[in-house]
């Protein structure tokens, strides 16, 4: 992994370009939430090699313990009860706690962002030669953080570096990717109830023209159960605007934009499909990545779909052809009804 973690020095802060957009975002639960490791502020040790020296106690045991690491977010492991751990790091604005989410261009921390003053998760897009300065992307932030859509996790807090975009948002303590990672899949009530709530979300954004792919890391839980939605939609705007319309795998992508980057409703609704099948079975059911190879898979897999003993309505969702495919409203009642008709037995 690259890592996009630096510490900066207070020139470098003043610098920095800050698009503050806790005025204009819903603020909801702030503060609710400490960091699972407490983390002294690492201090450079002098050599050769910039090493840092970090005093954590660990969030399974409590034991305290100095680390001596050269790298930011290094792995490291509690010499009493072993449990493997990321250091957490300090920098002016963020304590990273935790690396949720890793994939090309973009990370996923669990932080404190210390200018803000939340407990939140940081997105991490990393820039390319091409990406343009945050101030290019005012609109797409100022428009999402006044997005009131319940269950929907808008940015809160934007700002940048010479090396990538961060991103700040509310968060929630059960994460679907890491279940799948601990676990290999859900109970298929659990995905019914989950998938419904989120086509109740995806449906109010989409009356606001917001479509994209669907990932795991995007769907989350409080303790209440209540389902929550990130990221998605404004990942693929950032995304295009620096420059990487490839990133999202194609594995995730409706069959038309493997050619055509347009998100609509009929090909976010055919990605909710596929993560609905990710957590029925464990696993992505398309992992081809060349074009031909891609079209091909997709048409076995709905040859064969009917040995599946997978819902019956997923297969309407992937079908090829867009305009067959239901909308967000009609596919939540499809959720909704499977959910009723697992519950009940």
């Amino acid at each position: 992994m690259t890592e996009h973690v630096q510490v900066l020095s207070g020139t470098e802060i003043d610098q920095r370009l800050n698009i503050d957009l806790l005025s204009v975002a819903k603020q909801n639960s702030q503060n609710h939430r400490t960091l699972s490791s407490q983390v002294a502020l690492a201090d450079p040790i002098q050599s050769n090699v910039q090493k840092y020296q970090s005093l954590i106690t660990c969030s399974n045991c409590e034991a305290s313990t100095s680390f001596q690491i050269t790298e930011l977010f290094e792995k490291v492991q509690c010499p009493h009860c072993h449990l493997k751990f990321r250091v957490p790091i300090e920098t002016n604005l963020f304590i990273y706690d935790k690396h949720i989410y890793e994939s090309d261009f973009i990370n996923i921390f669990r932080a404190q962002n210390k200018k803000a003053d939340i407990n939140c998760d940081v997105v991490v897009y990393e820039k390319t030669h091409a990406a343009p300065p945050l101030e290019e992307l005012k609109d797409i932030f100022t428009f999402y953080a006044s997005i009131e859509i319940k269950d929907f996790l808008s940015p809160l807090h934007c700002t940048e570096d010479d090396s990538a975009y961060y991103i700040s948002r509310e968060n929630s303590p059960y994460r679907m990717n890491h279940y799948l990672a601990e676990f290999g899949k859900l109970p298929k009530d659990q995905v019914a109830f989950i998938l419904h709530k989120v086509c109740k979300t995806a449906h109010f954004l989409a009356k606001k023209r917001c479509f994209g792919a669907f990932l795991p890391s995007d769907v989350m839980l409080e303790l209440d159960g209540t389902v929550k939605l990130a990221d998605y939609s404004i990942r693929e705007l950032i995304l295009s605007s620096i420059g990487l319309h490839s990133t999202i795998a194609n594995s995730s992508l409706a069959p038309e934009l493997i050619s055509s980057k347009d998100h609509d409703e009929a090909s976010s609704v055919y990605s909710l499909a596929i993560l609905a099948i990710t957590f029925l079975t464990g696993k992505p059911p398309f992992t081809q990545k060349d074009p031909l190879a891609i079209e091909i898979e997709r048409a076995q897999f709905i040859e064969t779909f009917d040995n599946k003993k997978l819902p019956s309505f997923l297969k309407i969702m992937l079908d090829p052809d867009p305009l067959n495919r239901p909308n967000f409203s009609k596919s939540g009642e499809f959720f909704k009804r499977l959910h009723r008709k697992n519950k009940s037995a």
